[in-house]
């Protein structure tokens, strides 16, 4: 706010020249007397009075200060060719920026630098004020676009609840985005709605009364968690076989193998193992004919192998 101090042979002088100096009237000023001063004896020691004159900053300084911060902000983003339409009323006042150019990264992601930007001037238009303004930037009338479709959501949510029972989870979303869907939700009286998760990943659930269940004042879903309880169920009266158990049984059976395995090998003795030089090997002669035949099957269970037959020279008993 801007003040100024001012001097005078009386208080009304004084605050003449104040005012005279803000180019303000008497009602547009918060005057302090901060001294009335003296006559002195015979006009020695006299002194002047002294006031401290503040002006008021009205609502439509306020609200043009507001729009002036917000141009130089759009000005340095490099929007071009647009303008800014006013709407106040006793507590908030709206600055609808309209603009034909492509302008979509003044609003952001669902409204993100529209909020970026309401914040900023709100500081600018309620810094000085006695009273506090609701400051909200809009562009294109983006906000009650967005508005209608949520409601449009919210309603599609709440048929599909009502025809097939489905349970509808929204993203995450703001505050006053999650307050129209519950407003919307409320209307019908066999669908429910809640939020969780925590800011800002916290997001509305809509679903039919059928698929809740409610726990002192909040709802919880209960579909998913009534397929795991069936499920256990039917685990526990013997329908399906158990995991564990499973594994318990492949593992008795495992060392009864094993044990059956150890005793066949004990009834056949001491296991005889002979090395390369205890094995016989039979000469081939270099006059040897190799013949390789068929395969059959060997007399060793599970494989099978060629037959080698060597055939030997017929020996000339005449000695020729």
């Amino acid at each position: 706010m801007k003040e100024v101090t001012s001097a005078g042979k009386t208080v009304e002088d004084a605050v003449a020249n104040a005012l005279n100096q803000l180019n303000a009237t008497e009602d547009q000023v918060q005057i302090e007397i901060i001294s009335r001063g003296s006559k002195g004896v015979l006009g020695i020691g006299s002194t002047d009075a002294q006031v401290k004159v503040t002006l008021l900053k009205g609502e439509e300084d306020a609200v043009a200060v507001g729009e002036q911060y917000l141009c130089e902000i759009l000005n340095a983003m490099g929007v071009e060719e647009y303008d800014v339409e006013i709407k106040k009323d006793a507590e908030s006042v709206t600055y609808n920026i309209t603009s034909e150019s492509d302008v979509g990264f003044v609003i952001g992601y669902h409204g993100d630098v529209l909020d970026a930007l309401s914040a900023i001037v709100s500081l600018a238009v309620n810094r000085d004020a006695d009273f506090r303004y609701h400051v909200n930037v809009d562009l294109n009338s983006y906000r009650e676009k967005r508005v209608e479709s949520l409601k449009d959501y919210a309603a599609r949510a709440v048929d599909k609840a009502n025809g097939s029972g489905y349970v509808t989870v929204a993203n995450p979303m703001k505050p006053f985005e999650r307050m129209i869907l519950h407003t919307v939700v409320q209307e019908s009286p066999d669908v429910v709605s809640w939020s969780e998760g925590e800011e800002p990943r916290r997001r509305v659930i809509i679903a039919p009364l059928s698929k809740v269940k409610k726990i002192g004042d909040k709802y919880e879903r209960i579909d998913k968690r009534d397929d795991f309880r069936r499920h256990d169920d039917r685990r526990q009266t013997g329908f399906v076989r158990n995991d564990r158990n499973d594994r318990n049984d492949r593992n008795d059976r495992n060392d009864r193998n094993d044990r059956n395995d150890k005793n066949d090998r004990n009834d056949r003795g001491p296991r005889v193992v002979r090395t390369d030089a205890q094995r016989p090997i039979k000469p081939i002669s270099t006059g040897d004919k190799i013949t390789v035949g068929r395969p059959v099957r060997s007399d060793f269970a599970g494989g099978l192998y060629s037959k080698i037959e060597v055939e030997h020279p017929t020996e000339d008993k005449s000695g020729e």
